[in-house]
């Protein structure tokens, strides 16, 4: 697979990278948190595949702002891609709407007020018992 991987190791340009990239693929196989690599990915415009453990599924709406595929299932991730890489409408109604789900749903002040309202509930929840 030489011929069509390649490990670019450290890279000060990575933001640069995911924005000249159509699409992100990561096919975890065990859970993981919020994947950061694909909310960048998202906040480029550039379409994640993934699998269905851990936290991406919380971002990725399956076949709106990504796509979400079984574990194990190198089948589909394939179709996902090659789906994308074939249709351009569909690639640029994904990416567009990828986009749009990280700058409506996963802002920073979003995120601030959502722990700050948790505090604030287990801190009231203290004062009562």
């Amino acid at each position: 697979m030489r011929d069509r991987m390649h490990v670019a190791g450290f890279r000060t340009d990575a933001p640069e990278l995911i924005d000249a990239s159509d699409v992100l693929v990561q096919p975890s196989i065990s859970g993981e948190g919020l994947p950061r690599a694909v909310m960048e990915a998202m906040s480029y415009g550039t379409p994640a595949v993934i699998t269905d453990t851990g936290g991406g599924k919380e971002v990725v709406e399956d076949e709106k702002s990504g796509f979400v595929v079984r574990v194990q299932n190198s089948n589909a991730i394939c179709e996902r891609v090659v789906s994308l890489y074939k249709d351009h409408r569909l690639l640029d109604r994904i990416s567009t709407a990828a986009r749009l789900r990280i700058e409506k749903d996963f802002t920073s002040a979003q995120t601030a007020e959502k722990m700050l309202a948790y505090f604030e509930q287990i801190s009231d929840k203290k004062t009562l018992n």
